[in-house]
């Protein structure tokens, strides 16, 4: 089974050399597929264990616009029905100086990333639907979708911060809700 083979093999995810060597690999498919809720399934089972969960985000790789497993001997493309990673909380630090101020997201499994220019934050639209929630690259263009209660808790923090070069008032924090981090002005969109 797959699953037996990657977690032989779990030395290997955490290289960057080993992972992003892809060619001459064998292209396939495996019923693997993460809904919106970040949850994720192997043949229509839900996958409890986190630590497998962990094992498969580490071995995913956006290649062609697909999103793959990066197995020893093959890629394989999974289903993502939205995000493949899922931000379940946030952390602020250096509050107290906008310019030096930085806001780190957590996903679900427990990856961290500092919004950046490097991970950036943008909005973008849920599957089936009119609204947008803010997106972050948490690594080689695979993003993580805010919760509902991050996304919550990170719109009203985000209403007390001063737009970009506008005075701190509240015609300025209605017109352009977002925030600072790593150096770069990021809205939200609301």
């Amino acid at each position: 089974m797959l699953l037996d083979v990657l977690e032989a093999n779990r030395e290997r995810f955490g290289d960057p050399e080993w992972l992003h060597n892809i060619e001459g690999l064998r292209k396939g498919r495996i019923d693997i597929r993460i809904d919106a809720a970040g949850r994720w399934y192997h043949d229509g089972e839900l996958v409890l264990r986190n630590s497998l969960i962990r094992l498969l985000e580490d071995s995913l790789l956006v290649v062609d616009d697909d999103i793959v497993l990066r197995a020893p001997e093959q890629l394989l493309k999974i289903k993502v029905e939205d995000c493949p990673f899922l931000i379940a909380d946030f952390e602020l630090q250096n509050v107290d100086d906008p310019s030096s101020q930085t806001v780190w997201v957590h996903t679900l499994s427990g990856l961290s990333t500092c919004v950046s220019l490097s991970h950036p934050l943008r909005m973008q639209r849920l599957p089936a639907s009119d609204d947008s929630v803010p997106v972050v690259e948490i690594r080689d263009g695979l993003y993580g979708r805010f919760s509902r209660n991050a996304f919550y808790r990170l719109v009203d923090w985000a209403s007390t911060q001063p737009g970009p070069d506008s005075p701190a008032d509240e015609h300025s924090l209605i017109n352009s809700l977002g925030f600072y981090s790593s150096g770069t002005y990021f809205s939200i969109g609301i």
